[in-house]
């Protein structure tokens, strides 16, 4: 893949998770890995459009505050382009001013969560309520 990024494992459903705190990243990513989740950690707004574009995930995780942009920037690349415009997306941050929920919820955010009342074991127990279906194979 010309991105860098590497194909994630078959069998598991995908949750690409764009945030730029390590401790963060590495908190959430056991987690969901630990429930039986394959997880791809982008550090910025433009390397999770590409993850997107590239792997397809069954849902985005995105923080608010990136490095290179804003999530809701990130959001509406995502929104922007067919390939990735119906991946659902959480906008997952500690900035839940109404303005930021609003601009989300405007943008195409799925839904918004604050990062603080979603820990990991919150957000894994309810995540179903958010992924698409699973097609069966064939």
């Amino acid at each position: 893949m010309a991105s860098g990024h590497p194909p994630p494992a078959a069998g598991r459903r995908h949750i690409l998770y764009c945030e730029d705190e390590p401790s963060i990243a590495l908190l959430y990513r056991i987690g969901l890995e630990a429930a039986g989740y394959r997880v791809t950690i982008a550090g910025d707004g433009r390397s999770g459009v590409q993850a997107a574009r590239d792997l397809h995930p069954d849902l985005i995780l995105m923080d608010y505050h990136l490095p290179d942009s804003t999530g809701i920037d990130a959001l509406r690349a995502l929104r922007a382009d067919a390939a990735t415009a119906a991946i659902p997306v959480l906008l997952l941050s500690n900035d839940d001013t109404p303005g930021v929920v609003r601009e989300a919820r405007d943008a195409g955010a799925t839904d918004v969560l604050t990062k603080i009342l979603w820990r990991p074991p919150k957000l894994i127990a309810a995540l179903s309520q958010w992924l698409p279906a699973e097609q069966p194979p064939g």
